[in-house]
């Protein structure tokens, strides 16, 4: 409603982007968590850990501040929350040992 924080950022364009971004976390976040903890051999485990890291440092290079888009919380941040913190990590680190690694 109006005077409500939107989730989706100002203009069409920026709309077309918030969405792109939030697809994108599921393809490169989402979807290689579960393969990492349902594939078999240590080349696709790897081969899926490879795709989250990589998609965390693509949202990482193109954040804005605090959330992706600056002091904005949107969909984007919404899209990435559950797989960033959380139990999710907790399961991958117990099953598969697999961890972000703390770089600056």
């Amino acid at each position: 409603g109006e005077g409500q924080p939107a989730l989706l950022p100002g203009n069409a364009a920026q709309r077309a982007h918030a969405r792109m971004w939030a697809d994108k976390l599921n393809k490169k976040i989402c979807t290689p968590f579960y393969q990492l903890l349902m594939k078999q051999t240590k080349e696709e485990q790897d081969k899926a850990a490879q795709t989250i890291l990589e998609g965390l440092k693509d949202f990482s290079a193109n954040c804005q501040g605090p959330y992706f888009y600056g002091d904005e919380f949107t969909l984007v941040d919404i899209a990435l929350a559950p797989w960033a913190v959380g139990i999710r990590m907790d399961i991958l680190k117990h099953y598969r040992q697999f961890e972000v690694p703390q770089t600056e």
